[in-house]
């Protein structure tokens, strides 16, 4: 019987706390650090000051070659602005940028010569979701 109570007890505890994060969603405002940025799509377009995130990616043909290389950037609600650029044909890097969604979070780090060193990109149920 304490057997069963104490299982009870403990199924009792795991749906209490699972139902806490139940539809939960968090607003990743962007935030530029000393080398670093982040925040989600959805929560800086609903955002009432005039900041953004986002990457994109190019690709240029030159003397037979392709080139392909991204550009991340960010403007916060105080007025800084960051970006980093990828190196060229940096697949992984590009990679990850093409695969942010509209609702995505983002982050990205450079280094002192504007050089991304590490692209981010997360979709998840609780990043909260742009509002039109």
């Amino acid at each position: 019987m304490k057997k069963l109570l104490a299982a009870l007890l403990v199924v009792a505890a795991l749906l209490t706390a699972s139902s806490a994060y139940a539809g939960a969603k968090y607003l990743y405002v962007v935030y530029i650090g000393s080398n670093y940025a982040y925040g989600s799509l959805g929560s800086t377009r609903g955002s009432p000051y005039q900041d953004y995130i986002g990457c994109r990616s190019l690709a240029t043909v030159s003397g037979g070659q392709t080139y392909a290389s991204g550009l991340c950037f960010a403007y916060d609600r105080n007025g800084v602005y960051a970006s980093c650029l990828t190196r060229v044909n940096d697949q992984a890097s590009l990679a990850v940028i093409e695969s942010l969604g509209g609702d995505g979070y983002l982050q990205f780090n450079w280094d002192a010569s504007g050089n991304c060193t590490q692209v981010y990109a997360m979709a998840t149920s609780y990043v909260d979701p742009k509002v039109p």
